[in-house]
C-alpha cells in the first residue's frame, strides 16, 4: 500500500465526504498544517515535508480563494456583554497584502453577527497575555498580519472592551477553538431510553428503509407513538400504508429516494430528542439535505431549528455553499425565508469575483441565476441603498 503524504490524505478525505462538506470534489483546496508557536497552535502556509504525525496537530481545510489573498486570518468575536466574557471563533477572513481592513470591516460583522450598524475595534491576538489594538485604515502589510493572525472584533464602548491593562487569561487558546462552554439542555431520560431501543431495534413497531430504486440501502425501526407525533406519519398509520401480511402489525414505510441513511437517522434523532443544540453542530451539507427532508414531510419544529442554525453560519459559507443553499431553498416555503436568502445573496454578492467563475454559477436555473445578478447589479448601483441620480442615470 502507498503511503500518502499528509496533504494527499487530508485532499483524498474531503473527496471522499464532499457532500458532508459542502465543497465540490473538483474544487481546488488550500490545507494549512497548524504547527506550535509560542503557546498556541497557529496555521501555516509552510510547504509539506516528511509526513510527521505528531508535528501537525490539527489541519484546517478550505477552498482556495483568489491567488493574490495568499494570508489566512482568523476572526474571533468578544462577547463582553456577558457575564463569561466569552471569545467565540467566527470563522476566516482571506486577504492580500494590500488588503485594508476598513473595506473588510461589514464583513466581519456579519461573520460574528453584531449587526453592521455597531462601533467596533479590532485588536490582534499575539500570545495567551498580549495584544494590539489594529488601525484599520492601514493594510495588511503595513499591520504585519500573517497566515494564523487572530483578529478580534469588539464593541467600542470602554465598559465592553478588552484592557490592555487587565488582560484575558487564556485568550489565545487556538486560533479555531471558543473560550465559550455552551451549555446543553438535559434531555429526558424516557426520550433518550427510547431513541436508544430504536437505534437497537427494541420494542417498535415501524420499519423505515430505503425504496429499492434508491441508491442508498438502509432500514430503521422506530416507534409508532413516537412518529405519529408528526401529521404525515399520523395520517400514513391511520390509512394502514403497506402492513405486512403477516397480520404483526408492523408498518413498512419507504423514505424519499434521494434521502441517505445518516440524514435520515438525524432525523430521527431530531424527532425522538427535539435537541437544538445537536443540530447547531451539524455540517451546512447535512443540514441542507435535513431541511429539505424535513420540508417534506412537514416538520416545521426541524425547519425552525435547521434555518435558526443556518442562519448564523455566514462565517462558514464558501462559495460552492452559498450557491447550493441558495438552490435548496428556492422551492422550499417556510417562515424566515427571506433572512436566510437575503444572507446568501449578501455573502455572493461581497464574494462575486469568486463565486461568479464557478461551474456551478453557471449551472444555476434562470430564476436563481436572474436573482443573483439582480442582487449583484443593485449592489454596484447602489452600495449605501440608497438610488442616487448618478446610479440612476
Amino acid at each position: 500500500m502507498i503511503q500518502l503524504t499528509l496533504s494527499q490524505a487530508v485532499t483524498q478525505h474531503v473527496k471522499d465526504h464532499y457532500e458532508e462538506y459542502s465543497i465540490d470534489p473538483n474544487e481546488k483546496l488550500n490545507i494549512y498544517p497548524f504547527l506550535k508557536r509560542s503557546d498556541t497552535l497557529r496555521p501555516t502556509a509552510c510547504s509539506w515535508n516528511t509526513p510527521e504525525t505528531g508535528l501537525h496537530q490539527f489541519v484546517y481545510v478550505t477552498p482556495s480563494r483568489l491567488d493574490d489573498k495568499e494570508h489566512l486570518l482568523f476572526i474571533k468575536y468578544y462577547f463582553g456583554a456577558t457575564e463569561q466574557n466569552s471569545l467565540v471563533y467566527c470563522g476566516t477572513l482571506a486577504a492580500s497584502d494590500t488588503t485594508i481592513l476598513s473595506d473588510q470591516l461589514n464583513h466581519m460583522k456579519r461573520m460574528a453577527n453584531s449587526g453592521t450598524s455597531k462601533k467596533i475595534q479590532i485588536i490582534e491576538i499575539l500570545s495567551s497575555l498580549v495584544f494590539r489594538v489594529l488601525d484599520v485604515t492601514k493594510t495588511v502589510k503595513d499591520l504585519e498580519l500573517r497566515t494564523g493572525s487572530i483578529l478580534v472584533l469588539q464593541l467600542e464602548y470602554p465598559e465592553m472592551a478588552i484592557k490592555p491593562d487587565v488582560p484575558l487569561t487564556g485568550l489565545v487558546w487556538g486560533p479555531y477553538g471558543e473560550e465559550m462552554i455552551p451549555t446543553f439542555p438535559i434531555q429526558h431520560v424516557l426520550t433518550e431510553s427510547l431513541f436508544d431501543q430504536a437505534m437497537h431495534g427494541e420494542y417498535t413497531d415501524v420499519i423505515i428503509s430505503a425504496p429499492r430504486t434508491s441508491p442508498h440501502e438502509f432500514q430503521f425501526t422506530v416507534h409508532k407513538s413516537v412518529m405519529s407525533l408528526l401529521p404525515y406519519f399520523k395520517s400514513a398509520f391511520t390509512v394502514g400504508m403497506r402492513e405486512s401480511s403477516n397480520n404483526t402489525h408492523i408498518v413498512k414505510l419507504e423514505v424519499p429516494i434521494n434521502v441517505d441513511q445518516f440524514v435520515f437517522r438525524e432525523f430521527l434523532c431530531f424527532t425522538y430528542l427535539r435537541n437544538d443544540s445537536r443540530t447547531a453542530k451539524l455540517s451546512t451539507g447535512l443540514l441542507l439535505s435535513l431541511l429539505r427532508l424535513a420540508d417534506y414531510y412537514g416538520f416545521e419544529e426541524l425547519v425552525r431549528s435547521v434555518v435558526d442554525v443556518l442562519a448564523k453560519r455566514y462565517s462558514c459559507l464558501t462559495g460552492q455553499m452559498a450557491l447550493q443553499l441558495l438552490s435548496t431553498i428556492q422551492p422550499l416555503r417556510f417562515h424566515n425565508k427571506q433572512i436566510l436568502k437575503e444572507m446568501v445573496l449578501t455573502y455572493i454578492t461581497f464574494n462575486f469575483r469568486d463565486v461568479g467563475k464557478l461551474s456551478t454559477f453557471r449551472e444555476l436555473d434562470d430564476e436563481i441565476y436572474e436573482t443573483v445578478i439582480d442582487h449583484v447589479s443593485r449592489a454596484i448601483l447602489y452600495p449605501n441603498g440608497v438610488q442616487t441620480e448618478e446610479s440612476a442615470q
